[in-house]
């Protein structure tokens, strides 16, 4: 495993591990072809980095989408695989340390509203927005931003 890279020193839109451990996650039991489909897009599981480029966490993003979801068109399954992403970050011990205190301290709804922030620590160069869809549906919509 690499050191731990500074967070001035990461390359601009670059995606934490964890975020890909969320995607592993995302199953019971990460099956061999989601480890290969992640592995042919960048990730090694075996010996994860800490941060990744951006490229690296699309890719990985549609090669999830298309072994997972190859019965969707593309966008509802990039909606189904969010939805499964959100379940798998919950097991990791980030996903598991924010929702114990954000559940417990702020409710459902304030928690939702500060998600951009509270990614954007581990996420560089990410604008992300929330806004409900309904009375129990949020969603959260990520877009790179230009280089600076």
């Amino acid at each position: 495993m690499t050191p731990a890279v500074p967070r001035d020193e990461r390359p601009i839109h670059s995606v934490p591990r964890r975020s890909f451990e969320g995607l592993l996650l995302s199953e019971p039991a990460p099956s061999s072809e989601l480890r290969a489909v992640l592995g042919a897009a960048g990730f090694d599981a075996e010996c994860p980095e800490h941060v990744y480029p951006y490229p690296v966490w699309v890719g990985a993003l549609r090669s999830a989408r298309r072994l997972l979801f190859p019965e969707l068109p593309p966008e509802d399954g990039l909606f189904a695989l969010g939805r499964r992403f959100a379940d798998g970050f919950g097991r990791t011990v980030v996903g598991r340390v924010l929702r114990s205190h954000t559940d417990a301290l702020l409710g459902p709804e304030r928690a939702l509203v500060r998600l951009p922030s509270t990614l954007g620590a581990g996420v560089q160069g990410l604008e992300m927005e929330v806004r409900p869809l309904s009375a129990r549906m949020w969603s959260l919509r990520c877009l790179a931003r230009p280089d600076e």
